[in-house]
């Protein structure tokens, strides 16, 4: 279940956060500058997740870091190491650790670190 395959037992596939997680995101590869940062990012997308070439997560790019030097390389101004969950947590134990004040949003990733998904504590708490 960790590495986002189906599971068995009494939590059906729905309740863990694996089943939710948003993969259509803004991706930067590693590599990206700057400069090309700013065209992937949406105008209400306040982060980009920036992979490697197997899908493995680097960073996260806020938005504040457009305003860098175009031509820096994004993996070099991405936040290193963000924390991430694995598919099989449940959405109430996500709902759980937003509660407690602890970011606005969640990387969903497999044991490796390979990239599934995001999810924003606004697609479970309403307002």
């Amino acid at each position: 279940m960790a590495e986002g395959l189906p599971g068995e037992g009494r939590r059906q596939d729905e309740q863990r956060i694996g089943a939710i997680a948003d993969p259509d995101v803004p991706i930067l590869r590693a590599g990206t500058t700057v400069g090309e940062a700013a065209g992937a990012l949406g105008e209400d997308d306040d982060v980009a997740v920036v992979l490697d070439e197997d899908d493995i997560v680097l960073g996260l790019l806020r938005r504040p870091a457009l305003g860098l030097d175009p031509a820096t390389p994004v993996e070099d101004v991405a936040q290193p190491g963000p924390s991430t969950f694995r598919p099989s947590l449940t959405i109430k134990e996500l709902r759980d650790y937003f509660d407690s004040g602890h970011d606005e949003r969640a990387l969903v990733t497999t044991l490796t670190g390979r990239w599934l998904g995001l999810i924003r504590r606004s697609d479970l708490f309403d307002g």
